[in-house]
């Protein structure tokens, strides 16, 4: 994976009801870190990990009901 770090989002953007991401990632003395909304997630290297979480998220809320 070659997650690069993005520029900070505005604090309100275009899309007010959006999902916000935060990914940090640490590497030794590396931190990278990734901030992603509904808007920019399908351009993102990370959105595989992110929809496999959010179905996992998902899973587990259905069980525990």
């Amino acid at each position: 994976m070659n997650a690069q770090p993005t520029p900070p989002l505005p604090r309100f953007s275009d899309c007010r009801d959006c999902l916000r991401y935060e990914v940090t990632i640490y590497r030794g003395n590396e931190t990278v870190t990734a901030e992603l909304t509904d808007l920019n997630l399908d351009q993102s290297v990370l959105s595989p990990l992110i929809n496999k979480l959010a179905a996992l998220q998902e899973t587990a809320l259905s069980e525990g009901q």
